[in-house]
Order: structure tokens, then sequence, then C-alpha cells
């Protein structure tokens, strides 16, 4: 009979001893036990202090059971459900085994994820020993990193009765080295980092391995075939180190033995006096001294006598270096902060140092930056940096002002200038924006403003805006300023408008077209805006198509969009404007090719206007999305009737994708714009049938064209034919438990995971039951706090693969195929093409996939399905734009 299984667990550390002496530098090894004492994280463990371990709540173990040698059978996944906090821990599952031998051998490993514990192949799973990305310590001898994946665990009882709850006493896989790093300089030190090269001897020391610990020790085998010989730490708080004191640095490894013939080498970096520098420790352990074993701490003595210091930079130098350079800049002031950084200079020159996190410095604060140059924007900046303030409180020096209001159309640089403008200062969603007087091209916007700046009190004011260049948006025409000042102005903005004495005719598209009863889709290339106002399109073949999904009449720069506004005879045009959307680069000029901003008035004259669709940049398939018009003329006139048989031709409105489930049915509501009778037919009836008004049910599994057709009829219509691609699937099986969101980086190896984007506060997770001929369906979610509100359907729900370098989503019931992404805006797939390794930009907050020639950028096109689209002008393409995305773990 199956049973509900509950596993006491308690955590008992492996005790060895080791000594022995070195050749060159003294190295002390002396014996300590190692073992981890958890906090209460809702993930993971992060905390290493003292000698006992204590369970942390949803801590998760893998358990296996054996009746006879060599066959393994996985129980699964058993979760902590009491004993948060002590020693002993009980662990449960609702899916236990049936058990019909008398006794049995059960295995358990922390953190779960293993599928096998005596396989390698595909399907063992892996865990990880030590952290190959360098673990980080909050400062010296701490130990709060020595835990999660860094040190598994693994318990093995033999003989269980199977009427007894099996009881584990767990042991550590990993090794902990204790580096001592002493000062011998004579001066102040800070170390800021260790690590432990074994380049020399060839040592696997860290990585993912298959773990086989049903033996008396536990086999390692690389679980990607790379020997991985570079262990390292990272110290996030260092302090300065008078002579003879000790940093203490942990660095995690699996269990191996050195090799005594070749140097056991340490580089260790920080700094000797203030001045950034590293130092070369090479160690000559015995073969006794060099086993470093599990569940044990070894700690090793190496002395620092100087470091070698690295090249120091002016800001000007920094500035001045190769992308990718490393770059030191020493006694440089903090002159502006950001929300995710802040700017440096030296009086010379000014330079933004890019930490993607709130700064910790503060304004007029000395600092020793040790970074890369990088390009942003065509900008020089300074990322992943390592800050040390020297000292506070000093005076800014500026490089020169520049005032850049009057020139703000022709302004660019290639430095961050000290720069200000003066003029209105507005708010566009979460942008501020200052607008010179007469300025057409270019705004200026404050870029990632800092709490302490008050913009928000000073919006619809005139203002004076000072601080240091950081970009030009080509998307938006914006002069981003990082700012330092704001000034408000006692002098008032720009006037009120001049009186027009006319007619003014404002037409909002959506309401338009929805009081007329016109189809979404549908091109209709002339609108009457009123009685006296027309506007048209020459464009082909889908210019003048209206899109209830935007609320919108979009016009196409590769079918030579253009808009005509024409007024009736007896009528003067005074001007126009457009509130209108774009994509792809898109936008509107005049006849002097002079760009029309949305919401700008165009003043003209006689009976018509016509702008034309280009391109703010280099593409040729720019749209633009005309949301509303307003029209000012003056005189009085009745326009013309159209001339032709526009509305004798039929045309059929139909949905270009359907999806039903077997047994279920779908509408296709299909509409005809004369009166005349829609027939309907099935390509395929094995797979849907459709009845005489149009609704499908779903037969089996598949995909099949639904034809709908209006029969010709000579003088009054012509003859139509549109069809529908029907996908027919399985209805999902519902899920069960909790799905609780988590940091992509904490999903485990094998874990079930849910993909949702966050779409102008709706929710939307990416589907899996699409193939290669179709996107993934953007299904509506709902979020309860930091779980889903109810468990997913099957459909919904993926597979963590962690692989070299990012990350793959393998379809949740086949782990034979997996999401991807073709060379096109909608070719996001499920199947087994190449392109599917997906990496987080953390920059842009955006899932990326490279299709071998360029990266494309995942999220929910138009609330129906999830695409992937490359950058446009180096920002996310206005398809997907202003999205965020969680992933929730099933727990």
């Amino acid at each position: 009979m199956k049973r509900f299984f509950a596993i006491s667990g308690l955590m008992m550390a492996a005790i060895a001893a080791l000594s022995g002496c070195n050749k060159e530098i003294d190295v002390q090894v002396s014996e300590d036990n190692f073992s981890v004492v958890a906090s209460l994280d809702a993930n993971t463990k992060t905390t290493n202090s003292g000698m006992s371990t204590f369970w942390a709540e949803n801590d998760a173990i893998t358990v296996f059971y054996s009746e006879a040698a060599g066959s393994y059978t996985s129980a699964g996944k058993f979760t902590l459900s009491d004993g948060a906090g002590s020693k002993l821990g009980t662990f449960t599952t609702s899916t236990a085994p049936e058990l019909t031998s008398s006794k049995y051998d059960w295995y358990a490993i922390y953190p779960s994820g293993v599928k096998s514990p005596a396989s390698a192949d595909a399907d063992g799973g892996y865990t990880y020993v030590g952290d190959t990305r360098g673990l980080k310590q909050s400062e010296y001898a701490s130990k709060n990193a020595l835990c999660g994946s860094a040190c598994p665990m693994y318990a093995v009882t033999k003989g269980v009765s199977k009427s007894a709850t099996p009881s584990f006493a767990f042991k550590q896989i990993a090794s902990v080295i204790e580096v001592n790093v002493v000062n011998k300089t004579g001066k102040s030190l800070v170390v800021t980092s260790v690590e432990l090269d074994e380049t020399e001897s060839g040592q696997d020391i860290v990585g993912s391995y298959y773990i086989d610990f049903t033996g008396n020790e536990p086999v390692f085998t690389g679980s990607e075939g790379y020997v991985k010989t570079v262990s390292g730490a990272n110290i996030t708080s260092p302090a300065e180190l008078g002579a003879a004191d000790t940093a203490k640095v942990y660095l995690v490894v699996r269990p191996y033995a050195h090799d005594a013939s070749k140097a056991f080498t340490l580089n260790i970096a920080g700094s000797v006096d203030g001045k950034a520098g590293n130092a070369v420790v090479k160690l000559y352990p015995t073969a006794a001294q060099g086993v470093f074993s599990a569940g044990k701490i070894k700690k090793v003595t190496a002395n620092v006598t100087s470091m070698e210091l690295a090249n120091v930079s002016s800001v000007t130098d920094a500035v001045a270096a190769q992308d990718n350079d490393d770059v030191v800049v020493e006694n440089a002031i903090v002159a502006a902060l950001t929300s995710r950084g802040f700017v440096i200079t030296d009086g010379s020159s000014n330079v933004y140092v890019y930490q993607n996190s709130a700064p910790t410095v503060a304004l007029g604060d000395k600092v020793r930056v040790t970074a890369k140059k990088t390009t942003y924007y065509g900008l020089p900046e300074l990322t992943s940096p390592s800050v040390t303030v020297i000292s506070s409180g000093n005076s800014i020096p500026r490089t020169k002002l520049i005032d850049i209001t009057g020139s703000i159309d022709s302004y660019s640089s290639s430095t961050a200038d000290y720069v200000t403008v003066t003029g209105p200062l507005t708010k566009s969603g979460s942008t501020y924006v200052v607008t010179p007087e007469g300025a057409q091209t270019f705004k200026a916007s404050a870029s990632n403003p800092h709490s302490s700046i008050d913009l928000a009190s000073a919006v619809e004011k005139n203002v004076t805006m000072t601080g240091y260049f950081n970009t030009i948006h080509n998307g938006n025409k914006y002069v981003q300023i990082i700012v330092t000042d704001l000034q408000v102005n006692e002098q008032p903005g720009p006037g009120p408008d001049p009186v027009f004495n006319g007619t003014t005719v404002t037409v909002n598209m959506k309401e338009y077209f929805d009081s007329h009863g016109y189809a979404t889709g549908t091109v209709y290339a002339n609108i009457d805006l009123s009685s006296a106002v027309r506007m048209s399109t020459t464009g082909n073949p889908n210019c003048g198509a209206f899109f209830s999904s935007g609320d919108d009449w979009r016009l196409y720069q590769n079918q030579n969009g253009n808009v005509i506004i024409s007024v009736a005879k007896g009528c003067t045009l005074y001007s126009v404007k457009f509130t209108y959307g774009t994509s792809n680069g898109g936008a509107l000029f005049d006849s002097s090719n002079n760009k029309l901003e949305s919401d700008a008035e165009f003043e003209t004259g006689g009976t018509s206007v016509e702008f034309t669709v280009g391109n703010t940049g280099d593409a040729t398939n720019g749209q633009v999305r005309i949301k509303a018009v307003e029209v000012k003329y003056t005189g009085s006139g009745t326009l013309d009737p159209i001339s032709g048989p526009t509305e004798t031709e039929t045309k059929i409105t139909l949905a270009n994708n359907k999806s039903v489930y077997i047994g279920e049915t779908v509408e296709l509501g299909a509409t005809v714009n004369v009166n005349a009778t829609i027939t309907y037919e099935s390509e395929d009836t094995s797979i849907a049938t459709v009845d005489a008004n149009g609704v499908v049910t779903g037969v089996s599994a598949g995909q099949v064209k639904v034809y709908a057709r209006v029969a010709a009829n000579p003088g009054v219509y012509t003859a139509d034919e549109r069809y529908c691609n029907v996908t027919v699937s399985e209805k999902p099986v519902a899920q069960t438990g909790t799905w609780k969101a988590t940091a992509l980086s904490q999903i485990a190896d094998g874990a079930e995971f849910v993909l949702v984007s966050n779409v102008d506060g709706s929710y939307y997770a990416i589907s899996n039951d699409k193939s290669t001929g179709t996107a993934p369906s953007a299904v509506a979610v709902s979020v309860s706090g930091q779980n889903l509100a109810s468990a997913p359907a099957s459909n919904l729900v993926w597979k963590m693969k962690k692989v070299s370098g990012g990350y793959n989503f393998l379809k949740g019931d086949d782990t034979e195929k997996w999401l991807y992404t073709t060379k096109s805006n909608n070719g996001l797939r499920v199947g087994t093409g190449e392109s599917n390794l997906f990496i987080f930009d953390s920059a842009l907050g955006y899932l990326k996939v490279n299709d071998t020639e360029v990266d494309r950028y995942i999220g929910v096109y138009n609330k129906q399905d999830w695409r992937g689209y490359k950058l446009t002008n180096d920002a996310v393409a206005a398809n997907i734009s202003n999205q965020t995305f969680t992933f929730y773990v099933k727990q």
C-alpha cells in the first residue's frame, strides 16, 4: 500500500584531521569541524556560522530508495514540513511510492534536484559544488556564503524496515579552504578578493557534477565534461588591515588532492595604502597537506609582503581607454548620483560609473574605482566597478558648463559634458522632460534621477536643469541628463496660443470606428472626419487598416504610407495635429522632410496637406499608428462623395488564428461588409468540424484551415474567401500546489516554473503547447502577492535546465522540446531549434536569446502571444516595451 512519508533529518559534520608544512611561505593548517547554520530564508540556506546545522523554511531534499544493489528509484522531492530553525527536520511528500519488500536502503541529497544518485547520464541531474561565478563574503571571517548549492550534503541509511520512517544523518559533500591573508607589507592593506587557481596543476575543484553517493564516498563526474580550475571569493565590505592583521577568506571546493609537484596558486586582489594592485602567492604543500576532505575546513596562511600596483588612470585616461580595458581611477570625486550609479570627475573630464544598483557613495566622496571601460549609446562608461571611498565631504570640481538651451537640436557629444538647459518641465509616464522654446527635434530628460533631486514639485514650471550629459536616446530624441541641480525660474513659460476663430474637428480613432461599426483589421483608405474634413491614404495594400487592439489607424513605410488631410470647397486649412504611436522607428514627415512629432500642431494652408511615413533610423519598415486627429479650418462647405465601388467589393473579416481543445468549441466570428451569407468549410474534419454559424468543434490534436466564403453574385459583389488556422489540442491538466515568485538565478536545475509578464497591470504566462509553426500563447493568469492566485494548467509549466552561459526552458511534459527563436520578429517557437540559450539582460530587464545573427528580446505582443524582437535604436521594440517578468516556482 502507499504511505505518506515523513523523514527526520539530523545534520552532522564529517570530521577529519589535516597537518603539515610548506616549502617557501609559511602555511599553517589545523583541525576544525565544518557544518552549516541556516537562517529562515524563504528559498535556500544563506547563513553559515557555528558548529551546528539548522533547517530553514522550504528546504527540500531529493530522496531515493533501493531494494537491490545497483537498483535505485527516486521517491521525489521532499519538503520541510516541521522543524524550521532546529537541528531536526521532518520532510514530507504526498506522492510516496508503494513499497513491497521488507527492507530498503535510503539515500538523500540537499539541495533537491538530482534525479539519480548513481548515474551521470542525461537523466541524472547534477548539483553544484562551489559557485563558479565566485562567492561573496560580507566581511573578513564571514562564513555566510558557504551554503546552498555551494556546499551540498548527502545522507545514507540502510536496512530500514518498510514500516519504519527513514532517519538521515547528513554529511558535507564539499570541502572549504580558509585562506588567512596576513599583512606583511608594513602598510595599510585591503583585500577585496582571493582566487585559488589550479590551472597549473589541472585540478578539478569547482563546478556542476553528477554525484554518486551510494558507496562509501561520493564519486564526482563533471556534468559538462569540463575541468574547473578556479575557485574565488569576493569581499563586499573590505576593511583596512594593519601590520600583521589577517583577512580570512573562504573558498568552497570539491574534495580533491592537490598535485604536490605543482604550485598551489592564490591570486589576491586589493590595495596598499589606497593604491590598487594584486599579489600572486604560490604555495607548495606536501602530498599530505594538499588533501582537501569533505566536511572539513583547512586553514592556509598566505603572507602578503607586497602588491604589484595597477596602472592608475585619470578620468581623461579612463575615457580614452579601449572598450573592455580594465582601468583604475584614483582620487576622483563623486559629482552626481542616479538610481543605478554615479558620475566621477577630476575637473578635467567626467564619466558615468554604472553599478546597476543604488549607489553606496555620496556626493563629494573621493573614490578609487576599478572597472571596465565600455561604451553605451556612444558614450564612455565604467561598468562592473569595485569602489573604495578614500575620504568624504570634498568640494566637487566642475568642468566647463555648456548651455544647450538654444542648440539642443544640434547638440551631441562623446563625453559626459557638464550641461544646462532651460524650459518648461513636464512629466510623461515616469520620465521628466524639459522642452526649450523653439526645440523641434530634441528634448532634455532626466536620466535615472536620484531621489534627492525633487523633480515632481517643479512639473508645469519653467526650470533650469543642470547636470551631466548621459546619452542621446535615438528612439525618442531625448538628450538625457544626470541631474545635479534644478532651479525653478520666476519668469513664466510660453504664453497661451493665439485665439483661433474657425472650426476645430477632433476625432479619437477608437471612438470613431466603434461608432461606425467598422471591423478591426479592415482597410479604410478614406475616412470622413466630418462633413467637411477627410483623411485619406494612397498607400497599399494595408495602409489605412484599423486595429482595435491598438485603437489606431495604421500606415506603413514599406508600402508607400502617407496620409492626406483635405477639406471641402470653400474651406481653408489652418493646422493639423496627429496623436500617434510608432514602431520600427517610423515617423510622420512633412513635404520638406521635417519630422512631425506626435501632438505637435502643424500650421498649413490650402485645401489639402500630405504627410509621408519615414524613419528616424536606417530601417525601411517603420509604422505610424494614428490614435487621434485634430484639424482646424476656416470657411464652410461639404465634401464631394468618394468615387468608385468601395462599398460594393466584398471584404470578409476573419481572425488569422484560433485555438480550441478537443471536445470544446470556439466561434470564428467572421463578418462581411455586404448583405451576404458566409459559408464555412473545414479542410480536415478529422481534426475539427465547423457548423453553418462558424462554430468550430475540436476533434483531434492538430492544425487545420477553416474557410469562410461568400459566393459570387455579379453586379452586387464579387466572390471572396479567407481562412483561419485552427489549432486543436488536448485540454491541459490542472496543476496543484503553491507557485511562488523566485529570482531566475535561484531556480534549481530541473525545477518547474511559470514565466509571467506584467503588461499594464495584467499578467500573461507563456504557454508550451504551441509548436514550430505558431508563437506561444499569452495566457491570462492572476497573481496574489508573491504567488500565483491559483495553480496553473500544465500547458503553462516549463522545466529549468541550467547550462553554461545561461538557461534552457524545457517544455513541461516533454524534455525533448524547448523554447527557441527563429530569425523573425514573431519567431518564438517550441521544438528542437538550436537557438535556445536564454540570458537575462539586467540593464534592460528582459530575457534575450540569440538567433545566430542578432539578440532577440522576448515579451508579450498585443496581449495575444509571446514574440522575440531585436533592439530598435538600442531599446526594446515598442511591440513588447514596458513589461516586467516574474518566474513562479512550484513549492
